[in-house]
């Protein structure tokens, strides 16, 4: 995947900017607040069609102006594309593809990006919930499917969540519950198996990466499921699991108006010589994980996609570098 031209209007603190890269390495070099990292930012917006480092799209906006856009020409094995976001402080969203309105999920297909930056870090040390999205993110930008399954995963489990607060002052009948059990379990473990796949293709790369960053230190990606599945279990065996785990969970879920267990609740473990490294890692530990795993993330989507990833790599110093692969 390559990026052929960039440009930006009244994105962050650019009033306009255009950049061509070359083909290869792209490095960026200057002072502090002068807009590098916004750069790179509205590469990882134009790939997803969100960022990850602002909460709401009015955040992106430059101060004074009304909307954002975004432009990136891409091109890949599959050919040539036009990618434009934009948003508006109203809320109102804007995502094309060659002229043509798309969903984010669209992008996710087209535009594979792949960062690090520093405070990525808290992938490994913060809440299951980054850590989740890492491996949800990726998987997404592979398969459409697994995508629009977890956008249903979570539609049912909010339907069901409101289901069980309407009912924590007394057990609702299980005629009502047991259709959403049936449905979550579905899903749940069309997630839980697509993740073990993937984290099992992916421990290995990443084993070795962190061994060569590390001087030989010995790491492995594991999947931590709610429910117990195990990377043997078809999927028919882990919706039994989660089915079961529901009912299991029943008084406990109705005392707290919530759902207990399913993919929303699994978290991924990082492993270093048996050690768990999101209680015992290092700081330094911790970074090397994270360069690890983002190398192994560019070969998963190489192999699934035959398009490599555009790879960003963010240093904070006093030379204030930023570096940008764009394969060949």
């Amino acid at each position: 995947m390559n990026i052929e031209r960039l440009s930006l209007r009244d994105f962050r603190n650019y009033r306009a900017a255009e950049v061509c890269p070359g083909r290869g390495l792209n490095v960026l070099y200057g002072g502090n607040a002068e807009g590098k990292t916004n750069l790179l930012e509205s590469l990882i917006v134009a790939s997803s069609g969100r960022s990850t480092r602002a909460a709401h799209d009015r955040e992106l906006i430059r101060w004074g102006a009304d909307a954002y856009r975004v432009y990136v020409e891409v091109a890949g094995h599959t050919g040539a594309a036009t990618i434009e976001v934009g948003a508006d402080g109203a809320g109102g969203k804007v995502t094309r593809i060659n002229g043509a309105d798309k969903k984010a999920a669209d992008l996710l297909a087209l535009f594979s990006v792949v960062s690090f930056f520093p405070d990525d870090v808290y992938v490994v040390k913060g809440p299951p919930s980054l850590r989740r999205r890492m491996i949800d993110l990726t998987l997404s930008r592979t398969s459409r499917s697994y995508h629009y399954r977890l956008i249903e995963y979570y539609r049912i489990l909010a339907q069901r969540n409101s289901l069980l607060r309407q009912w924590t002052d007394r057990r609702p009948p299980e005629r009502l519950l047991a259709p959403w059990d049936e449905q979550l379990a579905r899903a749940g473990a069309f997630i839980v198996r697509r993740r073990l796949e993937a984290l099992g293709a992916m421990s290995d790369e990443a084993g070795r990466a962190y061994s060569r960053l590390s001087g030989g230190e010995a790491l492995e990606l594991r999947y931590e499921p709610s429910v117990g599945a195990e990377a043997a279990d078809d999927e028919e065996r882990i919706g039994e699991r989660i089915l079961a785990a529901l009912r299991g969970a029943r008084d406990e879920e109705m005392r707290r108006g919530v759902t207990t267990v399913g993919p929303h609740r699994d978290d991924v473990a990082f492993m270093i010589g048996g050690a768990d490294a999101r209680v015992f890692g290092s700081q330094g530990q911790q970074r090397t994980i994270v360069l690890a795993v983002k190398a192994a993330e560019v070969q998963f989507l190489e192999s699934r996609t035959g398009d490599s990833p555009v790879l960003i790599l963010a240093t904070y110093s006093r030379s204030s570098t930023i570096v940008a692969r764009i394969p060949l």
